[in-house]
């Protein structure tokens, strides 16, 4: 699944825990904890097998927009002006792989990796027996982790991004251009 076709599907995944409310809060601490769990992750990636690795990984400068938490390809997504509705916090990162790299073995160890990692709590009753490309994680305070690879057009090395979105909130104050 591309980058792409994961913003088209947003918040609204039937995979995902049911959500009892969604809170307040802040969103640049909605970011933090996003960045967080990304250099967890990023921690995770065999260094025999990123030594060219040029991309910058989790980035606390770099500015995602908020995304609200409906259907991106829904009119209802387009025409709503309602500012206490909930938004998602789009956090991402590549990680470009060395020539040669076992792609597929190495995203199914950091898969596993995490799921017995003791710094990242999953909600058990959805980690699936086998994870593999695709596959979304929930963290115990609602954040999503997607790995997922690419072998660009006219390149022999693959990309893995990760994504560690957060829970849908209400924003205390919406940042300037709804980007943060």
């Amino acid at each position: 699944m591309s980058a792409l076709s994961i913003l088209l599907t947003g918040c609204d995944s039937t995979a995902r825990p049911p959500a009892a409310t969604t809170p307040i809060a802040d969103a640049y601490n909605m970011k933090d904890r996003s960045l967080e769990i990304q250099r967890q992750i990023a921690d995770l990636f065999p260094k025999e097998y990123t030594t060219k690795n040029e991309l910058k990984g989790p980035d606390e400068d770099f500015k995602m927009t908020l995304l609200k938490c409906k259907p991106i390809l829904s009119d209802e997504y387009w025409k709503s002006e309602d500012n206490n509705e909930g938004v998602q916090y789009t956090g991402y990162f590549v990680v470009r792989l060395d020539e040669g790299a076992p792609v597929a073995e190495i995203v199914d160890q950091i898969y596993q990796d995490i799921i017995h990692s003791p710094d990242i709590e999953l909600v058990e009753d959805l980690i699936p027996d086998n994870p593999t490309e695709d596959v979304t994680l929930y963290t115990t305070d609602g954040y999503e982790i997607m790995l997922s690879y690419v072998l660009p057009e006219k390149r022999n090395r693959y990309d893995v991004g990760v994504d560690v979105w957060s829970p849908c909130f209400i924003p205390e104050t919406m940042p300037p251009s709804h980007e943060i």
